[in-house]
């Protein structure tokens, strides 16, 4: 990662301000680093297969900064009721997590539950008030990001009633690629010794909606 300083610290959060180390102040942006719900897997099944590093379709540690307040986060559920958890909120946090952890700090956080009719989609989504995100966890980082644009296009159609071509076309010319936890392509190997290759990157494309 090319930094030989402490990365663990206290930070000071002061009002709506974040004061790093050296008195650097940013704005707090808080948002939630974890959102998923609990994966379906069989009795014989190993969850690992499934849950790599804590990510899945389901969601999970995404680290992705647009999940925050007044933004609907839309999780495919396998369960009755869904068995929905949230965590890891940080204060501050930029895209891609590029340290390998945000400003972490505690929280008070409100939802609201409902049943999603259009923006429904086998990994998760984001709804924003002019565009929706559709998020993936995979490798490489080209195969996420078309995983991603393969799915918003597929909302499009809904959305439109237009054909899948025009549809895929429209994501991928205006679409915004977004990273979410991707600190580990700065490695040549994680901590724990296992190969870059295994951890999914988490990839977000955002899909300004058609006027």
């Amino acid at each position: 990662m090319n930094f030989d300083g402490q990365i663990t610290d206290f930070i000071e959060i002061d009002g709506d301000h974040v004061i790093m180390p050296g008195g650097l102040k940013a704005k707090v942006e808080p948002m939630i680093g974890v959102v998923s719900v609990t994966p379906k897997v069989s009795d014989d099944e190993d969850i690992s297969k499934t849950i790599k590093y804590d990510l899945s379709d389901g969601g999970g540690n995404l680290d992705y900064r647009d999940i925050r307040e007044n933004h609907s986060v839309c999780l495919k559920a396998h369960h009755d009721g869904g068995l929905f958890y949230i965590g890891d909120v940080h204060a501050a946090q930029g895209w891609g997590e590029w340290l390998g952890m945000g400003i972490e700090c505690a929280s008070e956080v409100t939802i609201s539950v409902h049943k999603e009719e259009v923006y429904y989609s086998p990994r998760p989504v984001i709804i924003k008030e002019n565009s929706f995100s559709c998020i993936a966890c995979a490798v490489p980082y080209g195969n996420a990001v078309n995983i991603a644009m393969n799915d918003a296009a597929n909302i499009l159609v809904r959305l439109k009633d237009i054909s899948y071509f025009d549809a895929i076309r429209y994501c991928k010319m205006l679409g915004h690629v977004k990273n979410g936890q991707v600190w580990h392509l700065g490695l040549g190997i994680l901590p724990d010794n296992k190969p870059i290759n295994e951890f999914p990157i988490t990839v977000g494309v955002e899909i300004p909606l058609p006027l």
